[in-house]
This record gives C-alpha cells, sequence and structure tokens, in this order.
C-alpha cells in the first residue's frame, strides 16, 4: 500500500492558542477582511477575493471549524473504510478507495489532534447502498470530494491561528487531487464537455461552515446528534 505523508502538529494547544497576529498587532483575519471590503487584490493574479466579505459574517471560532472538519474527515474515513470491507470495488475505484481511506484516516487524526479535549462527540454513519455498487461509491465519492474542497476554502479564511492554517493547506492541496481524481475515473479518459474536467474552473468557491453542517446532515449518513 502507498505510504502516506504523515502531518504532525507539534504542539495541537497552541494552535488554539494562536490568534494569528502580525508584529503590527493586526490579525490575518483583520488583514483579509480589510483588503476584502476594500476592494484589493489579494491573488498575484489580480482576481479578488469576492467572497470573503460574507464568510467573515459568521461568528465560529478555530474550535467549530476543527470539529466540523473532524466530523467530515471522519464521514470520509468511515464511507471509504466500508466502501473496502465490503468487496464490490475493483479497479481503478478500489485502488482509490484504499488510498482514500488512509488519505482521510490521516486528516481525521490530525483535527482530533488538534481539538484534544475540545473535540465534540463523533455521531454514527450508515451509508446504505451507497457503498455496495462501484456505480454508487463514485457518484457518492464525487460529491463527497468537491464539497470537502468547497468546505476548506470556505474555512480558511476564517482560522486566526498561522499554525492551522498552514495545516489545512496541506490538507486542501490534497483533497484537491482527490477531487481531480476522482472526477478522472468517473468522466475520463474522454470527456463530453469542458464541465467534465478535473480542473474545469479556474477558482472553486469556498462553502462556508453552517452550509457545510447542512451538507453533511442532508447527506442521510448521519446517524445521532452533532
Amino acid at each position: 500500500m502507498t505510504d502516506v505523508v504523515r502531518l504532525e502538529l507539534t504542539d495541537p494547544e497552541a494552535i488554539l492558542r494562536s490568534d494569528g497576529r502580525n508584529e503590527g498587532g493586526m490579525t490575518r483575519f483583520e488583514l483579509l477582511r480589510r483588503a476584502a471590503l476594500g476592494g484589493g487584490a489579494l491573488i498575484g493574479g489580480g482576481a479578488l477575493l469576492t467572497r470573503v466579505p460574507a464568510a467573515f459574517a459568521q461568528d465560529v471560532t478555530d474550535v467549530d471549524i476543527l470539529n466540523l472538519l473532524h466530523l467530515n474527515e471522519a464521514l470520509e474515513t468511515a464511507f471509504y473504510s466500508e466502501a473496502v470491507a465490503r468487496g464490490a470495488l475493483t479497479g481503478r475505484a478500489l485502488t482509490f478507495a484504499r488510498q482514500l481511506r488512509e488519505n482521510e484516516t490521516v486528516h481525521r487524526d490530525v483535527a482530533r489532534q488538534a481539538l484534544g479535549a475540545r473535540a465534540r462527540p463523533l455521531p454514527g454513519f450508515e451509508f446504505g447502498e451507497t457503498t455496495a455498487s462501484q456505480q454508487a461509491f463514485l457518484t457518492t465519492a464525487l460529491a463527497l470530494e468537491n464539497n470537502d474542497v468547497g468546505a476548506l476554502n470556505g474555512s480558511g479564511p476564517l482560522l486566526r491561528s498561522k499554525e492551522l492554517l498552514a495545516v489545512a493547506g496541506q490538507i486542501v492541496s490534497v483533497e484537491g487531487r482527490q477531487a481531480a481524481w476522482i472526477r478522472r475515473i468517473v468522466y475520463g479518459p474522454d470527456y463530453d464537455s469542458a464541465a467534465q474536467y478535473p480542473a474545469p474552473t479556474a477558482l472553486d468557491p469556498g462553502i462556508p461552515p453552517e452550509q457545510v453542517r447542512q451538507a453533511i446532515l442532508a447527506t442521510g449518513f448521519i446517524r445521532g446528534e452533532i
């Protein structure tokens, strides 16, 4: 099995204590908000962070974001683990599921390690027939991976901890590759339209945390309170 790079947090408590202030005393949160509201370009190519102001209107903490990440990654770990164990997958789908089981396990454990005693109890998960056939698995995995990228993009601007943001960047880059990988399996190697390409757009929109929570509930996979 392919080895996975393990992310380690040397001081999880420091991550949650940090407010991300720079030397001038202004947090990155404040800098981004000021630039976004003022129309400043924060990306080298001149693209504006047009979706940031709406995200900043939400009253969420780094602990809230980590708990949401923990829930999402735990759900995906359980999904890919069950899909592999159930035995319905073959070929590229099985290879994908095995690797994603490893990747999402690391992501889940990173979030749990950073949370420590602040981790909320996880609910149970039931995936029904989504892991019973190759087609059902691929359809579900495609939706999960696309939403995962949007969830991390939506949470990133809200993080106050520089250390946590750095780890989130390592995770979202992998999630982006995973989303491209499953699109290649589902739609490739010949694509019917540009919308099916692994990277069909130049920018991915972010999904605000509350919308992520509602999307997780809407899957019907949750058994218990979140």
